[in-house]
């Protein structure tokens, strides 16, 4: 015999197993958010140093 308080309906589950699946996607889509704005601000960093480069070598 199941306890009553651990009865659970299938609808029940397939709600849990949605929004589970939705925190999880909402998960990965800030991750690629987040990396992709690191990625710019390493790239812009990276296009900084350049001119700087750059520079350096014209005065030699």
């Amino acid at each position: 015999r199941m306890d009553p308080k651990l009865k659970i309906t299938i609808d029940e589950l397939r709600s849990m197993i949605i929004d589970m699946e939705r925190t999880q996607q909402e998960f990965v889509d800030d991750m690629k958010k987040r990396i992709n704005r690191e990625l710019t601000r390493l790239q812009e960093e990276e296009d900084a140093i350049r001119k700087e480069l750059i520079k350096i070598g014209e005065k030699r």
